[in-house]
């Protein structure tokens, strides 16, 4: 299946040091996937709650798949982790023997109003599969998100002195972009939306056995 439609492209490249490529998709997932990820359910109480500022965020749940009993979704997941996306993935990025992490490598993310992801570059090596991470992929599952609002994911620059590119968490928009010690991106700004909303991701996170 093709996963992103070519006509739905909306390509980005930010070039740091020759090492940090992010793309930036519109309608990224097929109608019955993006049914599959907005229907799912979250209950609080299966999810890990993250109050801690950069590393994990501030007022945000997070569910692993494993916390899931949904078929649909796990079927999801799988999906987004099979080999079919997986060569989707290197041809895009040139990134070749891309693993994907089935033990903590996927998640749906929810932030509440005030919530927060400190600017910060990920974790390098992986130690429970033994593999360096490469790459990431989140799409948004958030319905007339408004700007105002803030919660748009941004790209800074080596240096964290300049932000490259603000991304808006809006419905099927997805970005790829390569994780390194330069790629720096969160969203340091509370998020203004009404208590009864929240800003909804999936990440999935990709390897290779090698740096």
């Amino acid at each position: 299946k093709n996963y992103a439609k070519k006509k739905d492209w909306m390509i980005m490249i930010n070039l740091i040091k020759k090492s940090h490529i992010s793309f930036v998709y519109k309608n990224f997932l097929p109608k019955g996937l993006l049914e599959i990820a907005k229907s799912f359910r979250r209950n609080v109480n299966k999810g890990t709650f993250y109050n801690d500022g950069v590393v994990w965020g501030n007022l945000k749940y997070q569910f692993y798949p494993r916390e899931i009993d949904n078929k649909d979704t796990l079927f999801m997941f799988n999906l987004l982790n099979s080999p079919v996306v997986l060569k989707f993935l290197e041809n895009l990025t040139e990134i070749k023997g891309l693993i994907p992490d089935h033990i903590t490598g996927a998640r749906y993310h929810r932030t509440h109003e005030g919530g927060t992801h400190g600017i910060h570059a990920e974790f390098r090596l992986n130690k429970k599969i033994k593999a360096f991470r490469r790459l990431n992929l989140i799409i948004y599952l958030n319905k007339e998100w408004k700007s105002e609002w803030e919660g748009a994911l941004e790209i800074w620059d080596s240096k964290i002195r300049n932000c490259i590119k603000k991304v808006e968490p809006d419905l099927n928009r997805a970005i790829i972009f390569r994780t390194d010690e330069n790629s720096f991106h969160g969203h340091p700004d509370p998020l203004q939306c009404p208590n009864d909303e929240s800003r909804k991701s999936i990440a999935l996170y990709y390897y290779t056995t090698s740096d």
